[in-house]
């Protein structure tokens, strides 16, 4: 299975680690179930309440166009 890896940090009370822990959890899990990462989007001190987020509008039309099977 290829899968797309996603991570966002809010400016709340998250740093760019967090996008770090993020990705090495999704990592791991995929690792461990045999999903291949085929691309990789993160969103910086973007807000999780609306869906204006560069990378997360990337991985939408990436989506459309089947170039994964998972997120």
């Amino acid at each position: 299975m290829k899968a797309a890896a996603y991570a966002r940090y809010s400016t709340e009370h998250q740093t760019s680690s967090s996008i770090a822990y993020q990705m090495r959890k999704i990592e791991e899990h995929c690792s461990r179930h045999s999903i291949t990462i085929v691309a990789r989007y993160t969103d910086e001190a973007c807000s999780g309440t609306n869906t204006d987020r560069p990378a997360f509008k990337a991985l939408c039309e990436a989506a459309r166009q089947r170039k994964f099977d998972a997120v």
